[in-house]
């Protein structure tokens, strides 16, 4: 994606979910999912098909512009038309840019 950025081009509402791990009373890891916000975003959908482990599989990755939240981090997630998906980079489109690109795939259930 280049630097320059048509903010008209941020035209699908999707919600960012931040993850919150701990540990619960028996000491097992526990994971609460807050709703941080909405956001306008450019989302660029590439659908992906292999086998693994004898199992025919597809999944969707997607690519997310969008402007920057400093505290997230690859733990939280993103919902779009209400498919889950776990993000697996950020990348800063430059230092001072106010947008980032955020690259998830398909949460597998």
């Amino acid at each position: 994606m280049a630097e320059y950025v048509n903010i008209g081009d941020l035209d699908t509402k999707i919600a960012v979910w931040a993850i919150a791990q701990g540990r619960g009373s028996e000491g097992q890891n526990t994971r609460t999912r807050t709703k941080h916000s909405e956001v306008f975003a450019r989302v660029e959908r590439t659908a992906d098909d292999g086998v693994s482990d004898d199992n025919y599989e597809s999944g969707t990755t997607v690519s997310v512009l969008m402007y920057k939240i400093q505290a997230m981090t690859t733990r939280w997630q993103l919902e779009i038309d209400g498919v889950p998906y776990e993000i697996t980079s950020i990348r800063p489109l430059s230092r001072i840019s106010p947008f980032c690109e955020v690259s998830a795939r398909t949460i597998q259930k």
